[in-house]
């Protein structure tokens, strides 16, 4: 589903910066800064490159962490976007939505 407004195709949920969950890559976390069942952006300070494969753990507010596979889109402006193999469960995006909610640390 395309967001019209914004031209990306699924909706996606925006964090503070003192909120923000984590991604392990290669035993490191970083900082998630946005994310959809289907990539996240994250800052990035390694030498990651377009099209480069990745894996790791995705560490959320709510639930347990999530194995994910997927490969680089963008780089810029420190900042790294991931595009998932396999889109994360929509029960545990919508679950994190609702605890973003619910806590008022959501980015608006």
């Amino acid at each position: 589903m395309e967001n019209k407004e914004s031209g990306r195709k699924s909706y996606r949920l925006e964090y503070l910066a003192k909120d923000m969950p984590t991604v392990e890559i290669s035993s490191k976390k970083h900082p998630i800064l946005d994310i959809s069942v289907s990539g996240l952006k994250f800052w990035n300070t390694n030498g990651f490159y377009i099209k480069q494969g990745l894996s790791g753990k995705i560490y959320l507010h709510v639930g347990e962490p999530i194995d994910f596979g997927g490969t680089v889109k963008r780089i810029g402006n420190n900042r790294a976007a991931i595009e998932f193999n396999k889109e994360i469960p929509g029960k545990v995006f919508i679950a994190e939505r609702n605890y973003l909610k619910n806590e008022k640390k959501y980015r608006v």
